[in-house]
């Protein structure tokens, strides 16, 4: 059993290296030499031509026209106010000054902020970056993804939103080389970053969340690699892992969560490392765990299974005082039997997280 999970995690590391060269939006590029001025838009669109828009309205009723691209749009410095969904076609690069820098705001009501053209084809070669969405508890969604392949979502900052900051899915079908980094959900009604459903190759790294009605992030029936997620003050599981095969998921930390700080159910050769949970199950002392692997046999994966998490700091007393929030530090299903938790250690709970 040891020996196959060596091999399985060094055949994995490979295989991601391998699975991480995806096609970037090749879009045409503006100058780097002019600069956007703030509050304004600038489109180069696949010919060349220079199309300067004041309002986001002006934009999507464009992008709506337009269709796919080579594209690329850059938003100014500045706080842009949404009426209409961004729908980004094939080919798009959409891009603004930073998150905190470039701000899109929700005025009314929508499904997404800034979504993909096609949810039943799929769109591919999609990239955002170096935004803030502000759904302002009116939109479901900031950023809201259905089948995009080679998806790069960059430097984003999604709030506010009923449903989910960052949503990622190939609903039902195959969608290959989604890439989020330094991707941040903060204080939305609903999930944080939810990647699911049929996304193959992905790589997820520097991702946070905090401050969710729900769960931190969730990657559900998503296979590919993570790094560096930190999931903090979310009313329900920090990290929940459900039902993948092939994960690699290194520096993991949940903190001061609502119920389990790492949840996961269904987890199938799959090599994890450097996870730490500490200060959870703050919405109901004693009734969660820090770290929890649970057992369900109907998940398509199954139950967890040939894997291994090796290095693991969970909770513990408060400078040696006091009890730890969460029920048990480690738990696994009985029904769980080949899967290895190695190298654990308690420490204290930290006094304040350690966020981006």
């Amino acid at each position: 059993m040891r020996h196959y999970l060596g091999v399985l995690a060094a055949g994995l590391a490979g295989l991601f290296l391998l699975g991480s060269c995806n096609e970037a939006a090749v879009a045409p590029q503006a100058d780097h030499e002019e600069a956007v001025p703030p509050g304004r838009i600038l489109v180069v669109t696949a010919s060349g031509e220079r199309l300067r828009l004041d309002t986001l309205d002006e934009l999507a009723r464009w992008l709506d026209a337009a269709g796919d691209g080579p594209v690329t749009v850059t938003l100014g410095p500045g706080r842009f106010q949404a009426r209409r969904p961004l729908r980004l076609g094939s080919q798009t690069s959409l891009s603004g000054g930073g998150a905190g820098i470039t701000e899109i705001r929700a005025r009314r009501a929508m499904d997404a902020l800034i979504t993909n053209r096609d949810h039943g084809e799929g769109n591919r070669a999609i990239t955002i970056s170096g935004l803030t969405v502000d759904c302002r508890r009116t939109g479901r969604h900031g950023l809201l993804a259905i089948r995009v392949a080679d998806l790069h979502m960059e430097r984003i900052e999604a709030r506010h939103c009923r449903e989910t900051g960052v949503r990622v899915s190939g609903h039902g079908v195959i969608t290959r080389g989604a890439v989020l980094e330094a991707v941040t959900a903060r204080d939305n009604p609903g999930h944080g970053i939810v990647i699911m459903w049929a996304t193959r190759n992905a790589r997820y790294s520097n991702l946070y969340a905090s401050g969710n009605g729900q769960s931190g992030i969730v990657i559900d029936h998503s296979e590919g690699s993570a790094v560096n997620l930190h999931a903090d003050g979310n009313r329900l599981d920090g990290i929940f892992i459900r039902n993948v095969f092939a994960v690699t998921a290194t520096n993991l930390v949940a903190t001061r969560n609502g119920r389990h700080g790492i949840h996961v159910q269904g987890m199938v050769a799959s090599a994890g490392g450097a996870w730490t949970a500490q200060g959870n199950s703050q919405s109901e002392p004693g009734a969660n765990d820090e770290l929890h692997f649970t057992a369900d046999d109907t998940l398509s994966y199954g139950t967890t299974r040939n894997s291994v998490v090796h290095g693991v700091v969970l909770g513990a007393h408060m400078n040696g005082v006091g009890e730890p929030t969460a029920r048990h530090g480690l738990y696994i299903a009985p029904e769980i039997t080949a899967l290895q938790v190695e190298g654990v250690a308690f420490e204290p709970v930290l006094d304040t997280p350690q966020g981006p």
